[in-house]
């Protein structure tokens, strides 16, 4: 009966340490899946930051565009009157470029050849 308990005793404390060694293990499963989950947290908190930064970006642009738009606008308006005023024309035929070499063609209109 000694024998017996014994052995019992034996399988007990080794199923005791196999459980805690599966402890462990899940410990560390868990401790890198909270690192992981810090990981997208921080990352979803960048594209959110970037998100709202290409926004801004995009609004700041928009206004860029409006404000030169008005500025073209203005000196345009004012060389009519100008033209009207005097009778000689400023405006001159656009220079021929090259397709390739119309690279800045929202400042200056292109012919193309």
């Amino acid at each position: 009966m000694a024998e017996e308990t014994k052995g019992m005793l034996q399988a007990l404390d080794a199923l005791i340490d196999m459980q805690k060694r599966m402890l462990k293990s899940w410990e560390g499963t868990n401790a890198r899946f909270d690192r992981i989950d810090t990981e997208i947290v921080k990352i979803t908190r960048q594209n959110f930051k970037t998100q709202e930064d290409l926004a801004a970006f995009r609004t700041d642009m928009s206004a860029f565009r409006t404000d030169i738009t008005g500025r073209i606008d203005a000196l345009a308006s004012r060389m009519t009157e100008f033209e009207n005023m005097t009778g000689t024309p400023t405006r001159q035929e656009p220079p021929v470029w090259r397709s390739s070499d119309c690279r800045t063609k929202f400042l200056m209109p292109c012919r193309r050849v």
